[in-house]
């Protein structure tokens, strides 16, 4: 006959969960004792009620919320929440001599908690004392290096707010600050990461008779929103006239979206206000300039702006391979390419690149390199991006033969000539 087990009670499962709690706290600081120092001595040394005195007062998780005057619905404040503590738990920062690390989840209790030990055993007489609250204040000041527990985690909390924002919709920002609260009788700090929103303004503007509503292109970090704007000369006016604030009419954001599929469309939104603020500049046709638009290290392609009424105007993304860049117009001249070839072999999307069958073919590569879109293959190598279901599985033989393109071996100068007097759609 089956055994019927019971349930803990709710007292008794918080019990056994204070108890692992308590146990995982003395086992991360003893870790990270051991690593700043490289040896268990420190931490034996320390007395009983001392180590139960710092679990007392120990920091508390870290508390996201709203902050005030911004309504947040819970659904994304429980989404934020989630990506912080899985940006905790992937991420590392330094703490040992040899440069050994603890997760940032380590790092943002017992961690912070360490950094407290002045303040905290002050008053605190027993052996060692003076030795541990040195070496918490040794800890404290290279908390403002590139790799510390500190930097790390403020950036989990900002990358985690970034990826919620979007241009079209609103833009998110933290700010971290610290409070005392009660807990089980005992004081403790804990931080809070208050969240803040700006919903964008939508705008319509006209040009060339079509009205298209548009948002001011910027972007949210820890001190709040800070717009886009380019210098007036870059774009043919006078050095004296005032900066130009950059909009994006919605028809871009689309576009973008569209033709680098299979990315974080959050994450292409804050690519967007980069390269908007800092890319290279040139000039188009038609009183149009194009941005540079870069996928971190590698250019994907371009904005496509006008000045208007004292904006400066993105109208429509243009992947790198796109009639209206340089590399397209490469891409006719090399092997006769037409909008209506590239979007029917869909050489006008990223997610095509991304098939190794594509990027391994010497033909193929050679034509793409040739025509300045090797970043393209070198951001698809990378796998960066992309979910296998995503790929886009193009046949390449069947490629290849709608280009016309001849077999050559891997030094072989590309021969497109075939390609070239193709005219299937002239």
């Amino acid at each position: 006959m089956a055994k019927h087990h019971k349930k803990p009670n709710p007292l008794q499962a918080s019990k056994l969960l204070t108890a692992q709690n308590r146990k995982l706290f003395f086992e991360r600081f003893r870790n990270l004792l051991k690593l700043l120092t490289g040896n268990d001595d420190l931490y034996l040394s320390i007395p009983e009620p001392i180590l139960e005195y710092l679990y007392n007062r120990r920091m508390l998780a870290l508390q996201v919320e709203a902050a005030a005057g911004s309504i947040i619905d819970k659904q994304t404040l429980k989404f934020i929440k989630e990506l912080i503590q899985q940006f905790f738990h992937d991420s590392t920062c330094e703490v040992g001599k040899n440069g050994e690390t603890i997760t940032i989840s380590e790092y943002a209790s017992v961690g912070t908690t360490f950094l407290k030990c002045d303040i905290l055993l002050k008053d605190k007489a027993f052996e060692n004392a003076d030795k541990l609250i040195a070496l918490s204040k040794l800890f404290e000041e290279k908390q403002d290096s590139p790799n510390s527990g500190w930097i790390k985690m403020n950036n989990s909390i900002r990358s985690a707010v970034l990826i919620v924002s979007k241009m079209n919709d609103s833009l998110y920002w933290a700010t971290v600050d610290s409070e005392v609260v009660m807990s089980n009788g005992e004081y403790h700090v804990c931080y809070k990461a208050l969240i803040n929103r700006y919903i964008q303004n939508k705008i319509a503007i006209t040009i060339d008779g079509n009205t298209r509503p548009a948002v001011r292109v910027g972007w949210a970090d820890f001190d709040g929103v800070t717009w886009c704007e380019r210098e007036a000369s870059l774009f043919g006016l006078p050095e004296s006239h005032a900066n130009l604030p950059v909009y994006i009419q919605m028809h871009a954001i689309n576009r973008m979206e569209e033709r680098l599929d299979g990315t974080n469309t959050n994450f292409l939104h804050w690519l967007l206000s980069y390269s908007a603020k800092n890319g290279a500049i040139l000039k188009g046709a038609n009183n149009q300039y194009l941005i540079e638009y870069k996928y971190l290290n590698w250019k994907a392609g371009y904005l496509s702006v006008v000045v208007h009424n004292g904006m400066l105007v993105i109208r429509t993304f243009l992947f790198l391979t796109n009639n209206g860049t340089p590399e397209g117009k490469k891409l006719q001249e090399l092997a006769g390419l037409q909008k209506r070839d590239k979007e029917y072999l869909a050489l006008d999307k990223l997610s095509t690149f991304i098939n190794s069958d594509l990027r391994n073919n010497e033909a193929m590569r050679r034509l793409f390199i040739e025509a300045g879109c090797g970043d393209l293959l070198e951001l698809a190598q990378e796998q960066i991006y992309g979910k296998e279901e995503e790929i886009n599985r193009v046949n390449v033989k069947t490629m290849m033969d709608y280009l016309m393109l001849k077999s050559q071996d891997a030094d072989a100068i590309p021969d497109f000539s075939d390609a070239l007097g193709n005219t299937r759609y002239s």
